[in-house]
Parts: structure tokens; sequence; C-alpha cells
């Protein structure tokens, strides 16, 4: 089941980077409700990251945006724990209940 969730939250995260403009509009609209307009900071740049998915659009005032929601980045962190322990878990409960051949 948690790996379950970790597809579903890794997805949203992912979603979130898929660029249905250029990046200068996306990280514009994300920030200042428009992707364009007279008067906003110069754009620098929109880095990616996959693995957790991250998506930082930086300005020249200093400013800088995640676009991925804050929430993805630990709720991976702890389905990766709760997956590792519940494979651990099957595990020890299987090799109990396999008879012993030896």
């Amino acid at each position: 089941m948690a790996a379950l969730l970790f597809v579903v939250v890794y997805l949203r995260g992912a979603f979130a980077l898929i660029p249905f403009e250029n990046d200068y509009h996306t990280c514009t609209s994300a920030r200042f409700g428009v992707p364009d307009g007279g008067g906003l900071p110069p754009f620098i740049d929109l880095d990616r990251g996959g693995i957790p998915p991250s998506g930082v659009c930086r300005w020249k005032d200093g400013h800088s945006l995640d676009l991925v929601p804050a929430y993805v980045a630990p709720v991976l962190g702890i389905l990766i724990v709760l997956s590792a322990g519940a494979a651990l878990l099957a595990a020890v409960a299987g090799k109990r209940r396999s008879p012993n051949l030896g």
C-alpha cells in the first residue's frame, strides 16, 4: 500500500513540472498570477530535479519558488521507510512460516 501511495505522490510532484508553456511564463504565472507583464523582476531560470521532484524558479530579485508542493518530498521519504519496513516484516514473517527443510 505504501508503494502505491509513493507512486501517486511522486506523480503529483512530477505532474507539477510538465511544461505547458515556456519556463518564463510557467514561473511568472505561478508567482504573479499572470504569464507576462511590465515591471516584473527579470527571470533567471527554472531548475528541475527528478528525485525528489522539484522545480525551482529563480528571479534576479532573489526570490525563488518551488512549483512542486512542499509536502511531496517529506511524504516520499516517509513512504520509502514504510515500504522498506513492510518488506522486511514480510520477509521475516515468510521465513518463520516456511518449513525447515534442513
